[in-house]
């Protein structure tokens, strides 16, 4: 298994982390002690979960709660997969890249970063 770690940036659009061959078996995960960031500057700082409140106003995703992670794959000549990370297990479906953001559509006024933990494991 090999196990990388990412910064995200708040300030960041969809930002490549790593790339996946089909049947990858992949785990990412992040937690409090990996950063915090703010998408907005009279709020607290939040992890990667974000605040909690769903649908959220001013969002990319209004299904996930604003300021949290999300993720995107993208594979050839394919729909975009997308949800959001706390804690997460996949095994890819098909060869694609991954990318990762807060959940915000305003990044110019936010601050911080969280760090995404990725497991990659053997194929079998």
């Amino acid at each position: 298994m090999a196990r990388t770690k990412y910064k995200v940036w708040a300030t960041n659009d969809w930002t490549l982390i790593f790339s996946c061959p089909q049947g990858q078996r992949a785990e990412f995960s992040s937690d409090a002690r990996d950063g915090l960031w703010k998408y907005d500057p009279a709020k607290q700082s939040y992890p990667a979960w974000g605040d909690g409140v769903i649908p959220s106003q001013h969002t990319v995703d209004r299904n996930a709660p604003q300021g949290s992670l999300l993720w995107k794959r993208i594979g050839p000549g394919q729909q975009p997969d997308q949800g959001w990370v706390a804690q997460s297990q996949l095994t890819s479906s098909s060869s694609g890249d991954y990318y990762y953001r807060i959940n915000d559509d305003v990044l110019g006024d936010n601050s911080g970063f969280v760090t995404i933990n990725v497991s990659l494991y053997p194929q079998p």
